[in-house]
């Protein structure tokens, strides 16, 4: 049985809420980065990065069960504190526009036969956030500017 890592970020600039919300993922097996995405949410009031981080996750549990993946295990790693006890269960889900997010997350990861979502800090999620920057440069044509530690 395969086992993957997932590593996800998403971000919300120039301001958040209300900015442009993108996202990047790669995903590790056996050490190996043998998939990575970035991509954008969208723009505007509706936009947060908790919103690009839901994306992050949906988009790489969607291209692992696209590749023929499904009942593989998982390992979801994230810096954020709100997607990962959410999904965990250890946090309710209130925010109308995360409530869906979350639902097509727990639908997707039962398609695994065994996942977890591990909180990460932020230096270990950097490659990760490198994408989600890199589709904010590629969007907006501006850097993004750089998280406080």
């Amino acid at each position: 049985m395969s086992e993957f890592v997932i590593f996800c970020d998403g971000l919300c600039e120039p301001r958040n809420p209300g900015g442009t919300a993108c996202y990047g993922f790669l995903i590790r097996c056996t050490g190996e980065i043998v998939h990575q995405g970035r991509g954008v949410v969208g723009s505007g009031p509706a936009m947060t990065n908790n919103v690009a981080e839901y994306q992050a996750a949906l988009a790489a549990l969607r291209l692992l069960l696209d590749n023929g993946h499904a009942g593989a295990a998982i390992a979801v790693h994230s810096d954020s504190k709100l997607l990962v006890e959410q999904l965990a269960g250890r946090w309710q889900v209130n925010a109308p526009r995360i409530i869906p997010l979350w639902r097509e997350a727990r639908r997707l990861l039962a398609n695994f036969s065994y996942w977890i979502v591990r909180w990460v800090p932020r230096e270990q999620n950097e490659e990760a956030d490198a994408l989600s920057r890199l589709a904010y440069k590629e969007a907006t044509g501006k850097e993004p500017p750089r998280r406080g530690t």
